[in-house]
């Protein structure tokens, strides 16, 4: 992901919709979102984080802390606990 490209998109459209969370509705503009995946991307810089693995459902902290780790170069490892049950039943 370029980051001038995403900055781009961000100015462009910070009020617009960006996406809405399925668990409680809650809607995300492009500025708020990417607010805490900037965040997230100073944490994970701050305290040297260089690899991540993560065992969690899909949600809107997932794609946060994916979007703040790409900006920073770090690499995600998302575990999917569904899929090892897909597995098992075949």
């Amino acid at each position: 992901m370029h980051k001038q490209h995403l900055h781009k998109i961000i100015t462009q459209n910070p009020t617009h919709n960006f996406l809405t969370d399925s668990r409680n509705g809650e809607t995300y503009t492009y500025e708020s979102f990417f607010q805490i995946a900037h965040n997230t991307s100073i944490f994970l810089r701050k305290n040297n984080i260089t690899k991540v693995a993560l065992v969690v459902e899909n949600s809107v902290e997932l794609l946060a802390l994916y979007i703040g780790a790409l900006l920073e170069g770090v690499v995600m490892i998302p575990i999917d606990l569904n899929k090892k049950q897909d597995v098992e039943q075949k």
